[in-house]
């Protein structure tokens, strides 16, 4: 009889929502200006490993509260690496860390959200992932081919650039969720299919699509 795998650890952790979706090891600039994040800040300034979440927001927008009307339901958490105050604001750099979903609003009389999530697992070593991403390499080849661009540095590790083609790729937000949310071969899978269909319209078209990218968090 097969064994039963353990139960996913769930976890308590500071929420800070974004219209974004953030990846493992992928680096994250913030401007923090509004009170419940200075107040996350402080709250944080004394942690071992101070680390909260980002979650896409998927109805509403950034900037206040009651402005936020809908959450992804997977995320990421990040960990701060350094922070600087600038008269009233912080400019914060965190690096994305581990991925979690269940996403479940508790009360912990924080001006700022506080969620139950579920941590999920790291991905396992695979000796076989170089030659597993060499299908993935050559459809973004043929993507940035059809698209006229320079790719610039590509990552080396098969598992940064997965996360790094996901953050930067011609991707919509649902699309990067699912890679955020997948395992490691269904991301593989869905960002290659995402960029052969790219490269498929732009030779049919020969128009650039318009691609949404990381701009600074106005917060």
């Amino acid at each position: 009889m097969p064994e039963t795998p353990p139960a996913l650890p769930i976890v308590d952790l500071p929420l800070f929502p974004l219209g974004m979706v953030q990846f493992p090891g992928m680096p994250l600039d913030l401007r923090i200006f509004e009170p419940r994040y200075l107040q996350l800040l402080d709250d944080l300034a004394d942690a071992e490993n101070p680390e909260f979440g980002i979650v896409a927001i998927v109805s509403g927008h950034e900037v206040g509260q009651e402005n936020l009307h809908g959450m992804a339901q997977t995320g990421c958490a990040v960990r701060i690496e350094h922070q600087r105050p600038t008269s009233a604001r912080v400019l914060l750099r965190a690096v994305g860390t581990w991925r979690f979903d269940q996403v479940e609003v508790v009360d912990r009389g924080t001006p700022y959200l506080m969620a139950r999530v579920r941590r999920l697992p790291a991905d396992p070593p695979d000796a076989q992932l170089a030659g597993s991403v060499e299908p993935l390499q050559s459809a973004l080849l043929a993507y940035a081919d059809a698209a006229g661009i320079e790719l610039g540095t590509i990552p080396a590790d098969p598992d940064e650039l997965i996360w790094w083609l996901a953050a930067g790729g011609p991707f919509t937000q649902t699309e990067r969720l699912q890679v955020l949310a997948g395992q490691r071969s269904e991301r593989i899978e869905l960002l290659r299919g995402c960029l052969r269909r790219e490269a498929m319209l732009l030779q049919s078209t020969s128009t650039v699509p318009f691609q949404g990218d990381r701009r600074q968090s106005p917060n």
